[in-house]
């Protein structure tokens, strides 16, 4: 895979992964300050939430990542970056708020985040207001913020999945099954509708029947008038 200047060696990120799934998280302790390490490639972003102990080292509380859609992946490296910044946030929301954190990106622009136009970042922008935040540049060859750089770059493309011969039959077959019970639906809606139609009517012709009915019996009475003596 081509990597990009500064970019992380492929056989450093293994040992990265590595440490990640064994390394030791601890609480968030608000008395020291609290850092947030981020980064995003082609494929996704990551970040690190951790701080610095009294010993110099530094303790992680959380590691996150997540795989960029279509959409995402087509964004610019700007919009990328920001994203990672803001998501990460988002994440981190109920340990964050309230409280001021330093973010740390290796991508220069993002410094000019209060100076966008864009409406995408103008969102993200009114969206970060109410948190208490520093952003910080720092250098992307360093190893530390090689950490953030192997996270984001976990995510490969989503591979397709094939399917066997006889699921394929097993598709075809309830579809072609499902399309006669659609078409036996609509036969027999039409015919139903051709009932009705008839019940309709019938009370017609019955109607008609009775005031036919009603006319003779009258016509039958006159004549009984007529013929009845003086």
């Amino acid at each position: 895979m081509r990597q990009r200047p500064g970019a992380t060696p492929v056989g450093i990120k293994c040992e990265i992964v590595k440490w990640v799934q064994n390394v030791k998280l601890y609480w968030l302790d608000y008395g020291k300050k609290i850092y947030i390490r981020c980064d995003a490639s082609k494929m996704g972003c990551g970040a690190q939430l951790f701080q610095i102990g009294e010993d110099s080292f530094e303790r992680t509380v959380s590691f996150i990542s997540k795989t960029f859609t279509k959409t995402e992946q087509n964004w610019s490296t700007l919009e990328q970056e920001l994203f990672a910044a803001v998501w990460s946030v988002k994440t981190w929301k109920s340990w964050l708020e309230g409280a001021h954190f330093h973010i740390q990106t290796d991508h220069k622009n993002i410094l000019q985040l209060q100076k966008s136009v864009a409406p995408k970042v103008v969102r993200w922008r009114l969206a970060m207001q109410q948190f208490d935040y520093t952003i910080t540049h720092v250098e992307g060859a360093g190893a530390k913020h090689a950490i953030a750089d192997c996270i984001s770059r976990l995510h490969g493309p989503q591979k397709q999945s094939t399917l066997s011969a006889a699921a394929m039959t097993t598709r075809a077959q309830s579809s072609a099954a499902k399309s006669l019970l659609e078409e036996e639906a609509s036969k027999t809606g039409l015919n139903q509708s051709k009932t009705q139609v008839l019940e309709t009517k019938t009370p017609v012709l019955e109607s008609k029947t009775r005031v036919s009915r009603s006319k003779r019996s009258f016509g039958e009475v006159k004549q009984c008038r007529k013929k009845k003596p003086l």
